[in-house]
């Protein structure tokens, strides 16, 4: 029962990445790229965010730290490259997107195998 529960959350990270859904526009969104994006953000912070509490409150092992502090930086950077698309949409800007948001989710699932809720 509970890895079925766990595959909840990992199937909702993958169809969000996915293009095998229909995306429904964010006011102001540029394109799909934009949205997808901001909501692939939103969804990390909230995972980052409560990883952090977790580890706080020593719900974690201490084999979280790492992760945790891989997520912010990934967190940081597909952010950074979400800003500078949305100033200047650019193609080259979109492949560096799709690995950083790759990136991101591998985190998310590795913190989700931690225990993060």
């Amino acid at each position: 029962m509970k890895q079925s529960l766990m595959l909840i959350p990992i199937l909702a990270i993958l169809l969000a990445g996915s293009n095998c859904r229909t995306h429904v526009p964010h006011p102001g969104q540029i394109d799909n790229l934009d949205g997808q994006t901001y909501d692939t953000l939103t969804v990390a912070q909230s995972v980052l965010d409560n990883a952090r509490i977790q580890y706080t409150q020593g719900k974690l092992p201490a084999t979280a730290k790492p992760v945790i502090n891989g997520m912010g930086a990934a967190y940081n950077e597909l952010r950074d490259l979400w800003i500078q698309y949305r100033a200047n949409p650019d193609a080259s800007l979109s492949s560096k997107i799709l690995t950083a948001t790759n990136n991101v989710n591998q985190f998310i699932l590795e913190l989700r195998k931690q225990g993060v809720k």
